[in-house]
């Protein structure tokens, strides 16, 4: 299989980074982790490195929403990203999924489907979980996706705002796990200032630590220098950062307000 994910996320394509991070992608490089982990909060660049990382590799890349807390919608979810729906295998494991009359209450018997039906998939490719924090509600989906880790060799990298429950010190002491927590993940003072010429604003010292090493309000307030910059220059992570972790947590007064105040000259 070529080089990149199993099924291209929609607009991929036209995604830009907003800065290359070789310090982080070295660690990446280095571990012999089989499964990875990024955690931290939102905005602290986690898709965008996984993204970057895994740009060179075989990959199947399933983004989670609070839809894939039912464990039948996540089991269809990761066969969609291994495989196409018209194939066969897609097709068997979905007629059997119907025929399951309670998912939650058979997970060992779907990891046993998952595994047998996708085993060659499992094998030869990254599968990328983001925003894994979105199954925390569900223990039949944190099961499901710790049985596929122990029964196979699949090699996971996830992100999340917070470690999975399956996930404890010894195994990441023992280096079973590996993971790049907040701290890594904030942009050093070089990091900030190589983001700031990226996008031909003057640098300035001291921003990173001002910010807390944040991405998010680097991005922004690197981009705040140019409010001229046309709307296809402004990195698309911004724009997806602050519509999904900000306006859609919002109550709706508090969004109709914002569109008001978008409309001020």
């Amino acid at each position: 299989m070529e080089a990149g994910q199993a099924n291209p996320e929609p607009g991929a394509a036209t995604r830009r980074h907003i800065i290359e991070r070789p310090r982080l992608t070295r660690l990446l490089d280095q571990t012999q982790a089989r499964v990875i982990m990024l955690v931290a909060a939102a905005g602290y660049g986690k898709t965008t490195l996984a993204r970057q990382w895994l740009e060179d590799k075989s990959h199947a890349w399933y983004s989670i929403t609070s839809a894939s807390s039912d464990v039948a919608a996540l089991v269809l979810g990761l066969a969609r990203a291994l495989t196409h729906p018209s194939n066969e295998k897609f097709k068997l494991l979905r007629e059997r999924l119907r025929a399951t009359l309670e998912p939650e209450q058979e997970v060992e018997r779907l990891i046993d489907l998952f595994t047998a039906s996708f085993e060659d998939e499992l094998r030869d490719r990254w599968i990328a979980l983001d925003d894994y924090q979105a199954l925390a509600s569900s223990a039949a989906c944190e099961d499901f996706v710790e049985g596929i880790i122990k029964r196979t060799p699949a090699r996971i990298l996830l992100t999340s705002r917070r470690r999975p429950r399956w996930a404890d010190a010894r195994q990441i002491l023992y280096g079973e796990l590996y993971e790049i927590g907040q701290i890594p993940l904030a942009m050093s003072e070089e990091e900030a200032e190589a983001l700031l010429r990226h996008v031909g604003a003057k640098p300035a010292r001291g921003l990173a630590a001002l910010a807390h090493g944040w991405p998010a309000v680097l991005g922004l307030a690197a981009h705040s220098e140019h409010p001229h910059l046309p709307t296809s220059d402004l990195p698309a992570a911004l724009y997806e950062f602050f519509a999904e972790e900000l306006y859609r947590t919002a109550s709706p007064a508090v969004r109709q307000a914002l569109v008001r105040l978008a409309l001020v000259p």
